[in-house]
This record gives C-alpha cells, structure tokens and sequence, in this order.
C-alpha cells in the first residue's frame, strides 16, 4: 500500500509517527505526513502558544491529532529521526519560511550572533546565551554549506531531500572551510580531507598527472573524489575552468582565456587530449554560467556535479 502526507497529499519526504496520543486517539496511532506540512504546522503552533521558558516542540499535521513528536520514521528508507535533530531543522524552517530571500535570512542570523557573543562573552562563555550563540553557528554552517535550504523551506517540493547531518562537521584540514571537500583516491600515502581550492592551488604547478596534498604535500598517483558521494573529479578540464576564472573578471573574459589557450604557436603543438579538455571547458562555461561564480569562490560555493561527457564527433 502507498501512503501519501494526510495534509496535501504528497509522496516525496514522507514520514510516519508511531505514538500519536490525544483524547481523539487514547491507542497510540501511526500518521503520515510530508517533511514540509510537519514543520510548517509545528512553526504555526509554535509562534501561537510559545511562552517564556517554554521549549519548541514538533507537531504531528494530522487533522485533529497535533501529537507532540519525539521521532519520526522516514516511510521509504526507515531511517529515524530522533528530537534534536528535528528541532534544529525546525529552527531553520523558522527562519527562512516566508523570508523575502535567503540574504534576509542570513542578516538576521548574523546580526543574532553578534547580540549573542557579547552576552556570553560577558558570562565568561557559559549560560544560555553560549548555548544559542552555539545553535545558531550550526544553522548559520547549514545555511553556508546547503544555500537551497532557504528554497526548500518555501514550499512542498516533488524530490526527495537530502538528510542534513547535523552531528558531523567535516571541514578542510588545510584551511577548515566546509565545502567542496575532497579525498585523494589513492588513501595508501594520504588520508587527509582538503577542500578543492587548496587542491587546485597546490596542483596549479603540478604537471605529471599527481595529487598533492596541501597538508603534508605527499604525492600520489591518480585523482580525487569528492568526500560525501565519492564520484572523482574531473582534474584537467577543471583546472583550465579554474585557471580561466581565477584571471578574469567574466564569464565572457574567461570563455576568451580559454580560446587563447587553444591557439597553437610556433613549434609548440596542442595535443588531442588537452584540445578536447579546453572544448569540455568551454562547454561548461558556455552552458552553466552561473558556474564562474563558484569557480572564484570555491570556499564559499559548492561546486555542482556536472557531466563532462561529449559527443565522439565533437570537433577538437
């Protein structure tokens, strides 16, 4: 049997609850619900009732129940997810639902951190203001790292959403930024956990097909992979994106570096493999613009999969 969400229906980020009690069901209940109703319900009672001293709680959507949740079950994969994690996807649901735009949303966390610090600090950094300066610097990195998370909290989407993991901070052990994280392939010389600008500022003079590392600068043959879904980077046609958009103030400028690059001169000749590098390159500047951008600022932005796969006729 296929269940959908009780409220609007929906398949995509169905969770159940397994002990819905109130005077309307003294037998505990199972209910259905999508990720979106259950927050937006639980923001509404909140913002309602919430008095001083009293904590947010999670809400069950179902018509006439409106159970406090304590953990929820994930229908398709199983997955429970227990308070504390709820609670601090609520604060962001919070924050962001009917934001006018995800600047908005980010001005209002850093300007609560900056309140807060001075509180804390002034309590020799304990007290209640430590532990919500402490909250909001995880929501502040989850906003950070996931940028679309402002859009998922605007409505009911038809895909199913990644689970944050709100108890694991991996970060750049080079420069300690929290995106684009990569692994050299080849773990048997270095395990170390880098993002890619590092990598690329280290592999700029690197010109024998090696990884190295930016922390403790072993080589090793091979190449990289991004540390959350393991699918290897494409380290040529990437660099020459890198390069072209570190030099270059447009997209359109960075699309003439590369043509630049393309030209032969002299005795010199431009072997097969790099000319079809510099073809995938201008491809992806060419179909995804937006790409320069992240190019510039690899730690702050994450960089998107993309699919550097051409046709065999394309004419290199």
């Amino acid at each position: 049997m296929n269940f959908v969400c009780a409220v609007c229906n929906s398949d995509k980020n169905l969770y159940r609850s397994k002990y819905c009690v109130n005077k309307h069901y003294p037998v505990p209940k199972e209910h259905y619900f999508c990720w979106f109703c259950c927050f937006k319900l639980s923001r509404k009672i909140n913002a309602d009732t919430l008095d001083w001293g009293s904590k947010h709680r999670i809400i069950c959507p179902f018509k006439h129940c409106h159970s406090p949740l304590f953990e929820i079950e994930h229908y398709q994969s199983g997955v429970k997810r227990g308070s504390n994690e709820l609670l601090m996807e609520l604060h962001c649901f919070r924050l962001s639902y009917k934001k006018p735009s995800l600047v908005n949303v980010m001005k209002t966390i850093e300007g609560t951190l900056r309140g807060e610090m001075e509180d804390f600090l002034a309590h020799n950094f304990t007290g209640q203001s430590k532990a919500f300066f402490d909250l909001m610097l995880s929501v502040k990195r989850r906003f950070d790292t996931r940028p679309n998370t402002y859009d998922e909290c605007q409505k009911s989407v038809t895909f199913e959403l990644e689970w944050y993991d709100w108890n694991s901070y991996p970060k750049c052990e080079s420069c300690y930024t929290e995106v684009n994280l990569h692994q050299c392939v080849n773990k048997s010389e270095c395990q170390h956990l880098c993002c890619l600008k590092c990598f690329l500022e280290t592999l700029n003079d690197e010109h024998h097909g090696n990884v190295i590392c930016p922390l403790c600068q072993s080589y090793c043959a091979g190449t990289l992979e991004r540390y959350q879904c393991k699918t290897q980077f494409p380290r040529e046609v990437s660099m020459l994106i890198w390069r072209a958009a570190t030099k270059s103030d447009t997209v359109e400028a960075a699309l003439g570096k590369l043509d630049e690059w393309s030209i032969e001169r002299g005795p010199w000749k431009i072997s097969a493999e790099k000319k079809l590098w510099l073809v995938q390159a201008k491809d992806r500047l060419t179909k995804q613009p937006e790409c320069f951008l992240i190019f510039k600022n690899l730690h702050k932005f994450e960089l998107p999969y993309y699919d550097y796969n051409l046709t065999e006729n394309v004419n290199i």
